[in-house]
Protein backbone atom coordinates (compact mmCIF):
# COMPACT_ATOMS: atom_id res chain seq x y z
CA UNK A 1 0.00 0.00 0.00
CA UNK A 2 3.04 2.25 -0.09
CA UNK A 3 1.94 3.53 -3.50
CA UNK A 4 -1.19 4.95 -1.86
CA UNK A 5 0.55 6.76 0.99
CA UNK A 6 0.61 10.18 -0.67
CA UNK A 7 -2.91 10.00 -2.11
CA UNK A 8 -5.64 11.50 0.05
CA UNK A 9 -8.81 9.98 -1.39
CA UNK A 10 -11.16 11.68 1.07
CA UNK A 11 -9.67 15.10 0.43
CA UNK A 12 -9.88 14.73 -3.35
CA UNK A 13 -13.43 13.39 -3.16
CA UNK A 14 -14.48 16.32 -0.96
CA UNK A 15 -12.94 18.74 -3.46
CA UNK A 16 -14.81 17.04 -6.32
CA UNK A 17 -18.08 17.25 -4.36
CA UNK A 18 -17.46 20.97 -3.76
CA UNK A 19 -16.87 21.46 -7.47
CA UNK A 20 -20.13 19.69 -8.30
CA UNK A 21 -21.97 21.95 -5.84
CA UNK A 22 -20.41 25.03 -7.44
CA UNK A 23 -21.34 23.85 -10.92
CA UNK A 24 -24.92 23.26 -9.82
CA UNK A 25 -25.11 26.79 -8.46
CA UNK A 26 -26.78 29.29 -10.75
CA UNK A 27 -24.42 32.02 -9.53
CA UNK A 28 -21.24 30.45 -10.98
CA UNK A 29 -19.94 32.47 -13.91
CA UNK A 30 -19.30 30.66 -17.20
CA UNK A 31 -15.52 31.15 -17.14
CA UNK A 32 -15.34 29.80 -13.60
CA UNK A 33 -17.64 26.90 -14.49
CA UNK A 34 -15.35 25.91 -17.36
CA UNK A 35 -12.32 25.92 -15.05
CA UNK A 36 -14.19 23.96 -12.39
CA UNK A 37 -15.36 21.41 -14.94
CA UNK A 38 -11.79 20.80 -16.11
CA UNK A 39 -10.57 20.47 -12.53
CA UNK A 40 -13.44 18.11 -11.73
CA UNK A 41 -12.62 15.93 -14.74
CA UNK A 42 -9.02 15.67 -13.57
CA UNK A 43 -10.04 14.79 -10.03
CA UNK A 44 -12.57 12.21 -11.23
CA UNK A 45 -9.89 10.55 -13.36
CA UNK A 46 -7.42 10.49 -10.45
CA UNK A 47 -10.03 8.99 -8.12
CA UNK A 48 -11.01 6.34 -10.65
CA UNK A 49 -7.37 5.36 -11.22
CA UNK A 50 -6.77 5.19 -7.47
CA UNK A 51 -9.76 2.90 -6.96
CA UNK A 52 -8.69 0.70 -9.85
CA UNK A 53 -5.17 0.31 -8.43
CA UNK A 54 -6.56 -0.39 -4.97
CA UNK A 55 -8.92 -3.01 -6.38
CA UNK A 56 -6.05 -4.68 -8.24
CA UNK A 57 -3.97 -4.78 -5.07
CA UNK A 58 -6.83 -6.32 -3.09
CA UNK A 59 -7.34 -8.93 -5.80
CA UNK A 60 -3.61 -9.79 -5.67
CA UNK A 61 -3.80 -10.26 -1.91
CA UNK A 62 -6.85 -12.48 -2.29
CA UNK A 63 -5.10 -14.55 -4.95
CA UNK A 64 -2.05 -15.00 -2.70
CA UNK A 65 -4.28 -16.13 0.16
CA UNK A 66 -5.80 -18.90 -1.96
Amino acid sequence: MKQFADFNYSEKLAKLEAIVQSLQSTSTELDEAIKLHAEGQTLAKELKEFLSKAENEVMQHIAKAD
